[in-house]
């Protein structure tokens, strides 16, 4: 470990103080980092944090050029607008961290660089004591996971990317599950926790204490028991609590990464039969992700009928020539809304329904209905998935839509026929 973990933390964090997220996500990009170390949407620091902690434990001097070159290349006065005292000042704490890992900042041969400072004997005292304060080398720990549980680790990384996925699906879904998509969640669940429970329950592992990297496998964050009992629960969640859920996996699954690196870790699994079962659900979620995308696009054809002069005029909403309705309730009003902003789509029930139940959204339609002039209704209606056949319908859910029939698609009966 060139550099210590917590050196490493309190560098990123001062950095993330500093800097927007593109900022820094593009000085990564520049110092040619491996895209596999970079894990963003991440919080900024954690962005920079698991990236120059992979750099950091690879035993590869060209990974350790590019950690420094990362903390220099910040440095330069344009990342602080030009003010070189603000420069220095930066400088001078990255210094003060750094020189427990007896490393300084300075300009060598007329370029920023990171080299070993003086004062060598002291600096290594202060590195012993801390390191018998927290814990084995780090070193050991990576040697020990090389030797013996490389085929773990790789499990771990391949399940939780693919459990992110299936995550990601289900929100994709409307937090609504099939049973085959929660029985590849508990799958997939389990054989994350397996991979995982595998290595901490090593009795070399457990005596190791190698300044939390064991941690960093044991605190894997799984948001639902299951997808069923999720959907009630995401549904409850506010949208910064929705966030946090793809945030937390992003930085466990980052940390994992991480340390996949360090360990010089592929990506072949050495048991077959698991790899077939990923490649199984992984296929499964490739086909929902296709029929997603080809319900969306027949979907767009009734979007496209959907005319230019349908618009809100206050608390009225008017259909362009075909007639308008007025809205004296705002409960009506807001489900309405939801319905035009769709354009024609399909809205589930738990959309419309907000903290009402489903019997208020039917009968709240049907109030909505029951307002449109005789003309309107020619032309207008609210039909559920029980009455239209439009593609792109939630599954195993209910849902309305706005049904507009256009002038031109109406089929006329002759008046010299009798109609039976």
């Amino acid at each position: 470990m060139i550099i210590q973990t917590k050196t490493l933390e309190l560098i990123a964090r001062h950095m993330g103080n500093i800097s927007s997220g593109s900022e820094l996500l593009r000085l990564l990009e520049e110092c040619n980092v491996p895209k596999n170390l970079i894990i963003y949407p991440n919080t900024k620091w954690r962005m920079l944090y698991n990236a120059m902690f992979a750099l950091s434990k690879s035993s590869d001097n060209n990974a350790h050029k590019t950690l420094f070159k990362i903390i220099t290349a910040f440095l330069h006065p344009l990342s602080f607008g030009g003010d070189e005292k603000a420069t220095k000042t930066t400088m001078s704490q990255f210094n003060q961290w750094l020189k427990y890992d007896n490393l300084e900042i300075d300009f060598y041969v007329n370029e920023l660089q990171i080299r070993p400072r003086k004062g060598y004997q002291q600096i290594k005292e202060d590195q012993e004591l801390y390191e018998s304060q927290a814990g084995d080398d780090i070193g050991e720990a990576i040697r020990l996971i090389k030797s013996k549980h490389l085929d773990n680790l790789i499990l771990l990384k391949k399940s939780y990317q693919l459990l992110m996925n299936i995550v990601n699906t289900f929100i994709d879904q409307e937090c609504n599950p099939t049973h085959k998509l929660n029985e590849a969640y508990l799958q997939v669940h389990a054989i994350v926790e397996r991979a995982k429970d595998k290595i901490l329950s090593d009795p070399e592992v457990k005596e190791l204490n190698s300044l939390g990297i064991m941690d960093q496998i044991d605190k894997s964050y799984h948001p639902f028991a299951n997808l069923f009992g999720a959907e009630e629960q995401y549904q409850g969640l506010y949208v910064d609590q929705r966030l946090s859920i793809k945030r937390k996996m992003n930085q466990y699954y980052g940390e994992i990464v991480s340390l996949c690196f360090a360990c010089e870790a592929g990506d072949i699994l050495a048991e077959s039969e698991i790899q077939k079962l990923l490649n199984k659900i992984t296929l499964y979620l490739t086909e929902i992700k296709e029929k997603e995308q080809d319900t969306n696009r027949k979907s767009d054809i009734v979007q496209n009928q959907w005319q230019d002069d349908f618009r809100w005029e206050g608390d009225k909403f008017v259909f362009g020539e075909y007639g308008d309705i007025y809205f004296d309730s705002e409960d009506r009003k807001v489900i309405f809304q939801k319905l035009a902003d769709s354009k024609g789509k399909w809205v589930s029930i738990i959309k419309l329904r907000g903290n009402k139940d489903d019997d208020y959204v039917r009968s709240t339609i049907s109030q909505i209905e029951a307002r449109f002039d005789k003309n309107l209704k020619k032309y207008m209606s609210i039909p559920s998935t029980k009455d239209d056949d439009l593609q792109g319908k939630p599954d195993r859910q209910g849902a309305y839509r706005i049904k507009f029939t256009p002038i031109k698609t109406l089929t006329v009966a002759p008046k010299d026929k009798a109609r039976f």
